[in-house]
């Protein structure tokens, strides 16, 4: 039985990552810091972290400071092919 193709609210929906902010902290100075979009490329296939200048001000309500071995994770162990569409 044919169910259709995948889409990408099927793809959003299993990888949660996908079109969320995140913060970071500067290291440097406690009171700066950047946030970082989760884009996914088509083209790629993979999910690539998109970064902000550090901006000075107090980080927004509700947004989730980014694990660093979670942007360690996606910038390396990504499959090469995709495999979802």
């Amino acid at each position: 039985m044919y169910y259709g193709e995948r889409t990408f609210q099927d793809m959003q929906s299993w990888n949660k990552i996908i079109g969320k902010t995140y913060f970071q902290k500067n290291p440097n100075n406690p009171n700066e810091y950047r946030t970082i979009y989760m884009k996914y490329n088509p083209f790629a296939g993979r999910i690539q972290p998109m970064y902000s200048n550090f901006v000075t001000g107090t980080v927004p309500d509700g947004m989730e400071e980014a694990h660093p071995r979670l942007l360690s994770a996606i910038t390396t162990m990504q499959p090469t092919k995709p495999e979802f569409f």
